[in-house]
């Protein structure tokens, strides 16, 4: 009986190393693998000290699931990657109701552009005011006011959309006025010119007969 007992405590202790190994190879984690009777057990420990050494302020908890890895590199790895684009998160915190997972994305400029086009999806759905970039906004309600204000633009200066002038293509109304009513002036002198020919032509017309 003792033999089979000290049988039995061998493949135990075996079975530990083997956790060990596979889990802890540098035992960098000063997790005891005897106190623990499975290796669902001993690994969960070790993960919890995985997170207390990746992530101690559990910023990546949204993000990055600890109990999905089977060793510490491979988590570490994706808590730096995740912690990564959470600095873009925070760049573009004031556009936060925008749900963009940025583990998503494979760097930031991709991140920026879907975050871009589902801002412009709400505010300006037929990217009629393209020139107008909403992140150079403090705040999704100050993107909302220049796009307004460039509606009102045309309202008062182009209401039947006449002139090839894009509003957002201008910081200053002056500007804005200024270069629709250069087109209206060139319109206004093709429409003349067009006017005289006729006239031309209807004389030319009535000589004839």
């Amino acid at each position: 009986m003792g033999r089979i007992t000290t049988l039995f405590q061998t493949l135990k202790d075996l079975n530990k190393d083997r956790w060990v190994r596979k889990y802890n190879p540098h035992q960098q984690f000063f997790v005891d693998v005897d106190w623990y009777d499975t290796e669902e057990e001993y690994l969960n420990a070790l993960r919890d000290d995985w997170k207390s050494e990746a992530d101690p302020f559990d910023k990546c908890d949204h993000y990055v699931d600890v109990s999905k890895y089977d060793n510490f590199e491979d988590y570490e790895k994706s808590v730096n990657i995740c912690l990564e684009h959470l600095e873009w998160i925070e760049e573009v915190s004031r556009y936060g109701d925008f749900d963009i997972d940025p583990q998503n994305y494979k760097n930031e400029d991709t991140y920026l552009d879907a975050l871009t086009k589902r801002i412009k999806e709400k505010y300006d759905p037929e990217n009629e005011f393209y020139c107008i970039d909403p992140l150079d906004y403090d705040s999704p309600y100050e993107y909302q006011y220049e796009i307004d204000e460039r509606i009102h633009w045309l309202e008062l200066y182009d209401p039947n959309h006449q002139y090839p002038v894009d509003p957002s293509e201008f910081s200053d109304e002056e500007d804005y006025v200024e270069a629709v009513n250069e087109w209206k002036d060139y319109v206004a002198k093709l429409d003349a010119e067009l006017d005289e020919e006729e006239a031309l032509e209807s004389d030319d017309m009535k000589d004839y007969r």
